[in-house]
């Protein structure tokens, strides 16, 4: 049986969080987890809407209106 990876897993927890249109979600998210959301999706806009926590994680406010999966565009914007 093919076990997935913890990026792997990541990965499609992202990707799902985004199907059947959806182009914006507060998500809770590590620094390591944010750059990872910018990898996958390069001109995504991430905005920190609190302050890290005890477990250093944030609530973050992913844009993905108008934006390609893995474009090569511009790096995408994250404001604090």
């Amino acid at each position: 049986m093919l076990k997935l990876t913890q990026n792997e897993m990541f990965e499609a927890f992202i990707r799902n969080s985004f199907i059947n249109g959806r182009y914006l979600r507060e998500l809770r998210l590590a620094a390591s987890e944010v750059e990872y959301v910018r990898k996958i999706f390069p001109n995504a806009y991430i905005k920190a809407i609190s302050e890290t926590d005890l477990s250093d994680k944030t609530w973050y406010e992913v844009n993905l209106k108008n934006v390609h999966i893995n474009s090569s565009s511009k790096s995408p914007a994250i404001q604090k």
